[in-house]
Formats: C-alpha cells, sequence, structure tokens
C-alpha cells in the first residue's frame, strides 16, 4: 500500500487541467482504485464525471466533498519545477493541486482509512457512513455536481477541504462575467492582446504586439482572485507599462480602443474592491454573521477578430445582488459601447455555527491546533456552494500557506499529515456516535 505522500504524488503526476476530460477521469479512477484497495465502497455517478468512495453503516452520511480537476498552472516556464513532475523538497511536496485540491482529498481518503483501521482494532461499530464526493468540474464551475444531486440524495451534512481553516459557514458567491468592445479596422496600434488562462486566476503574464510586430510581455504573480494581497496582476502592470511608450506611437496608442480599455481596468480595480469602477461593496453583515468584502479582478484579456474581450471575475457577499454589479459594469465602460457576453455564477451560502456536525468538527480542530475554532468568510468557491448542509473546512492557515493558483504550489509534508490526522478525528467524532448530528 503506497503511503500518503507517494499517493499525493503520484495524483500531481495526471496533468487534471479542468476541462481535459480524459485527464480528470483519470485522476478520478486513481482516487478509486485507492478507495477500492483500502476496502471502501466506490462507485461513479453524473455520467462518470462524479467518484463515490463510501465507508460505514447505517442511513446518516457525513459527505466529504472533493475534486481532482486543477486551474491551468500558466507559464510553465516560471515554475522553479514541471507543475505535473512532482517533487518533495526540504519537507514539502510541489506540483499543481498539492494544495488545491489533490493534498487535501488523499489526505481525507487516508483519514478514513484511519478510521477504518480504528473500527477493526478496537471493535467499534461505524453507526453512520462517510461519503466522499470527488469531482472532475469543480473549476469549470461545478456542473458535474449538479447533475449528481438530480439523480442522489445529498449527504446530511459535508465539509469541503478545499478553502481555509478553522470554520467557514458563510461562503461568498462566485461570480464570472465576460464582457467585449467593438474595435475599428483602422488606427488601432494594439495589433493583439492575451492575458489569462483561468477565469479565477489573477494572470501571470500578459502580452501585446504592436501592429509593426513588435511584441511586448508584461509580469506578474499569479494567484487565486480569492487571495489578491498575494497576487501581481499582470494586466494593470501592462497598463502602465503601455504608459511608458515614447515616440510616434505614444500620441497614436492613446487613441487606440485596448489602451483605453487597459487603463480604465486599472483606474477601476486596481485596489480590489471595484469602488473605483462604482461596483456595490458589501453591507458587512448577513444574518448577523461577518459575509466578507466583495472582491473584483480582470482575469483575462484577449482579443477575437473585431472585438477585445474581458473576463472579470468576482466574490460577492449573500447581500450583494447580481443584477448590481452588471448594471455598474454598464455604467463603468458606457463609453467604450460594452456587451456583455457571457456570465455564470454560484450564489453565496450560509449554514448557522450552531448545527451539531460543526460542533464535532469544531472539538476536532482545538483539540488538535490548540486555539479557538474561530468563524470566517470563504472566499474561494467549492462544492460547499452547491450541496445543502456543507462548510469549509481547511485545508490551510490564512494567505500566508496558501498557494492554490500559484506558480510552484505546495505543501508542507508536516501539515499534510496534519490533515490526515484531523479529518479522522472529525470523522471519528461523529461516525462511531449513536447520537444524530442531523
Amino acid at each position: 500500500m503506497y503511503d500518503l505522500v507517494e499517493s499525493v504524488s503520484d495524483l500531481i503526476r495526471i496533468p487534471s487541467v479542468s476541462g481535459d476530460h480524459e485527464n480528470c477521469l483519470e485522476a478520478l479512477y486513481y482516487m478509486l482504485q485507492r478507495g477500492d484497495e483500502f476496502g471502501f465502497s466506490v462507485s461513479l455517478a453524473a455520467d462518470g464525471r462524479i467518484g463515490i468512495i463510501e465507508y460505514g453503516q447505517g442511513s446518516e452520511v457525513l459527505g466529504i466533498l472533493t475534486h481532482v480537476d486543477v486551474a491551468h498552472p500558466g507559464d510553465y516556464t516560471l515554475w522553479d519545477s514541471p507543475p505535473f513532475q512532482p517533487v518533495v523538497d526540504a519537507d514539502r511536496i510541489y506540483g499543481r493541486g498539492a494544495v488545491d485540491d489533490k493534498g487535501p482529498a488523499m489526505a481525507a481518503l487516508f483519514a478514513m482509512a484511519d478510521v477504518a483501521e480504528l473500527s477493526r482494532r478496537y471493535g467499534l461499530p461505524a453507526r453512520k457512513k462517510v461519503r466522499m464526493i470527488i469531482g472532475t468540474e469543480q473549476k469549470a464551475g461545478g456542473g458535474d455536481m449538479r447533475d449528481y444531486l438530480l439523480t442522489h440524495r445529498p449527504p446530511d451534512y459535508s465539509f469541503s477541504p478545499d478553502g481555509m481553516f478553522p470554520l467557514c459557514n458563510v461562503e461568498m458567491g462566485s461570480f464570472n462575467v465576460l464582457i467585449s468592445f467593438p474595435l475599428e479596422k483602422e488606427g488601432q496600434v494594439l495589433k493583439d492582446v492575451r492575458a489569462g488562462s483561468n477565469p479565477e486566476t489573477v494572470p501571470e503574464v500578459c502580452k501585446v504586439t504592436l501592429n509593426d510586430g513588435r511584441t511586448f510581455a508584461a509580469r506578474g504573480s499569479a494567484g487565486h482572485i480569492s487571495m489578491l494581497a498575494l497576487t501581481d496582476n499582470a494586466i494593470f502592470n501592462m497598463a502602465e507599462a503601455l504608459e511608458s511608450l515614447r515616440g510616434r506611437n505614444k500620441a497614436k496608442i492613446r487613441r487606440d480602443t485596448t489602451y483605453r480599455i487597459f487603463r480604465k481596468l486599472k483606474a477601476g480595480f486596481f485596489e480590489g474592491n471595484g469602488k473605483r469602477a462604482g461596483l456595490p461593496g458589501s453591507l458587512g453583515r448577513y444574518k448577523n454573521e461577518y459575509s466578507g468584502e466583495n472582491v473584483y479582478a480582470p482575469t483575462a484579456i484577449f482579443r477575437q477578430k473585431d472585438r477585445l474581450f474581458v473576463n472579470i471575475n468576482a466574490r460577492l457577499s449573500p447581500d450583494t445582488r447580481e443584477n448590481q454589479v452588471l448594471t455598474a459594469i454598464e455604467r463603468y465602460f458606457r463609453e467604450d459601447i460594452v456587451r456583455i457576453d457571457r456570465i455564470s455564477s454560484q450564489p453565496a451560502s450560509f449554514i448557522s455555527r450552531n448545527q451539531p456536525f460543526i460542533k464535532a468538527m469544531a472539538e476536532a480542530f482545538e483539540h488538535l491546533a490548540e486555539r479557538p475554532a474561530e468563524f470566517h468568510v470563504d472566499t474561494v468557491g467549492t462544492y460547499a456552494q452547491i450541496v445543502p448542509n456543507s462548510i469549509v473546512f481547511g485545508p490551510t492557515f490564512g494567505d500566508e500557506d496558501n498557494l492554490r493558483h500559484h506558480v510552484n504550489e505546495s505543501m508542507s509534508l508536516q501539515h499534510l499529515k496534519y490533515l490526515e490526522t484531523l479529518y479522522e478525528r472529525v470523522i471519528s467524532n461523529i461516525i462511531f456516535l449513536k447520537r444524530s448530528f442531523r
């Protein structure tokens, strides 16, 4: 039987970039193979896009919501080692998916195996079921999980190891809008522009080509939109670089539509809260809970035929309506003849912190972490938004170790083992007891 680090390494080796159906299925089958080797029940659902690994008895079910699709690694040359060739060095494992979400998913599976071993060794009956639900389209909007829920009853309560500790009972909504602008056939200095590989990831490189054939690139630092403080948006850096152009192009470029949009993106979105673009902010409270601050960022820009496309991604509090955002975007870009081309969203979710299963999770956390199990707002966007009665629980502590969507994504081996131990205690706290946690 493989150990945890070896299993995570094998899973990272599968380049299951979201949208790559074949490799996402290969990663899913690898998880199911590990589950089968542990002696668990394994099956497929949602036309083979969802995997299920189950252990235990009884009608009450604890769910663990994970996924094996990963964000595109961006420019491979910026990585110290290839993103799908895992490296274990200085007590860390490096590779795309180490944090989001292959490492935590495998740690949770090993935690299930630890619980099964406790049951066998000490004769403890598993009075409830634990069901790991593994998706392949989380990064693509979670359509697989929605289809799963059309034909399967959801677990009674679930957690997703796909955000931050301690406990996130309010999850901000995710909102993605693709807008475009018409480009005049004559007089455009910027012939081509391209940045962005994932709608939720701040781009690390932005490239433009002038009509004289010269190509420029501006670099930044990639990262998930939920962690803007750790990123450096290459789109903003390109806007600044274009400002510094000298000579004849300077006068011409100021009349260029693409240049004008670059400037407006930086002016309106640089601070991350969208206030300078007139975008709505959060009221700050929802059902007596802190509801988080709205976050906005351009995550892609590209030219296609006679139009310039810009993708804007947002994290919205439960009190913000999507139509408010669309109205504000149309108002801000009104003079540029903006068009709304595509919208995708997932509403914010809320669950009371007084739920019995949440209290069991808090006890496990406080026992191991030796710190209070405080409640936070999750801004990442997970399956917990889709599956009823679900909460985000880990895998990282704050922004300092949250390297999801970053170049050189990594997790310490010590923390990986910590996740296994913590999730084992959570599962044990629930399935070995007679009382209900519904």
